[in-house]
């Protein structure tokens, strides 16, 4: 059995000392990590409730822009119809003056 001295004992004390400090650089750097990080998600929840909100704003200005649509769509058809109409009119009125017109010059 060999006998533990004072030199032993303090340089073991040295080499946990050093261990602990190791540890603790480690510790500190990995904490200054997680801080940074922390940082890029803060940032990107900003970005992603800017974006949330831009997006917002398109599908208002999607509805918008579908309503004003649905409206030139009823107006186009209702021209449309009222063509039809006319044209028939004047079918009809040509039609009327060469029957009750076709024998007499």
């Amino acid at each position: 059995m060999s006998t533990v001295t004072e030199n032993d004992l303090k340089a073991l004390k040295d080499f946990i000392g050093e261990q602990f400090q190791e540890v603790n650089s480690k510790i500190d750097r990995l904490s200054g990590e997680i801080n940074g990080l922390k940082e890029e998600v803060n940032g990107l929840k900003v970005e992603i409730a800017i974006v949330k909100g831009e997006i917002g704003i398109v599908k208002g200005d999607v509805k918008s822009i579908d309503s004003r649509l649905g409206k030139l769509e009823d107006t186009k058809e209702k021209q449309i119809w009222t063509l039809i109409m006319l044209l028939g009119g004047a079918v009809l009125t040509f039609s009327a003056k060469l029957f009750l017109m076709g024998n007499n010059p």
